[in-house]
């Protein structure tokens, strides 16, 4: 991330590309998701929507599997800013959609990450 904010673009794409691959070999769940997310900023802050969208998808379905419920509602919120900027004509039902899922998935915060961690206090 500081190499992109740092103005090194390609460098930082092929460093995280790398930082993802070696979350998957390690086979951390947790750690998958905290690297798919600097990627998918990224790719979010350099507007690559198709790229963002589909990191999105990959990051939801570790944290649907994991209950990391504060990771996924960061995978959505980009998720959706990348669904609308590659589906525009659909841009307002999937705002409406958005809103309305809303409602339902802030219930689902009120679980402390730490409870899905296994730590206990």
């Amino acid at each position: 991330m500081s190499k992109y904010m740092l103005g090194d673009r390609s460098e930082a794409l092929a460093e995280i590309s790398n930082v993802v691959n070696q979350a998957y070999e390690f086979g951390h769940s947790h750690t998958t998701v905290v690297v798919l997310l600097m990627q998918l900023m990224i790719e979010q802050f350099d507007r690559n929507f198709s790229k963002a969208f589909d990191i999105s998808q990959k990051m939801m379905s570790i944290c649907s599997e994991n209950g990391f419920n504060q990771w996924e509602c960061s995978a959505k919120i980009l998720h959706y800013w990348a669904k609308i900027h590659l589906d525009k004509e659909n841009s307002q039902g999937i705002i409406q959609n958005v809103l309305s899922m809303r409602l339902n998935y802030g219930n689902r915060l009120e679980q402390n990450y730490f409870y899905h961690t296994g730590i206990r206090y």
